[in-house]
């Protein structure tokens, strides 16, 4: 499950990496860092934190959080597949999901799209 976990979070991010890019708006590198405390959480950077993937192997997707005053602040949050009141880091949240079935390269174009701008945002400063 690790490895799948692995596999799905470093294609999020080969695909966030090609847009931002492309864009020119960021010109950090996107890292994965793994969560010391669950082999399933992640942490993507550029350099700062901006978004954090949860791989749920019983439902066999990622659940990816982004903060809610990001989300907000960028118009994106009527776009997120979940709001929480409480997120990870005790504050509000939302949330979208990537699952490897039919739609996942669509899918996967549309959450990285949407977590590069999130990116470009926080990372301005190139």
């Amino acid at each position: 499950m690790v490895a799948q976990a692995n596999y799905q979070v470093n294609n999020l991010a080969e695909k966030i990496q090609e847009i931002i890019s492309g864009s020119g708006k960021c010109c950090h590198q996107v890292r994965v860092k793994p969560y010391p405390s669950d082999p399933n959480g992640f942490t993507l950077q550029a350099p700062k934190a901006f978004a954090w993937p949860l791989w749920q192997g019983s439902k066999k997707r990622l659940k990816i959080e982004v903060k809610k005053r990001w989300a907000d602040k960028l118009g994106l949050t009527k776009s997120a597949d979940s709001i929480s009141s409480k997120g990870n880091f005790t504050e509000p949240a939302v949330y979208w999901y990537l699952a490897p079935d039919d739609d996942y390269v669509k899918n996967l174009g549309k959450v990285a799209a949407i977590l590069a701008w999130v990116c470009e945002t926080r990372h301005h400063d190139c």
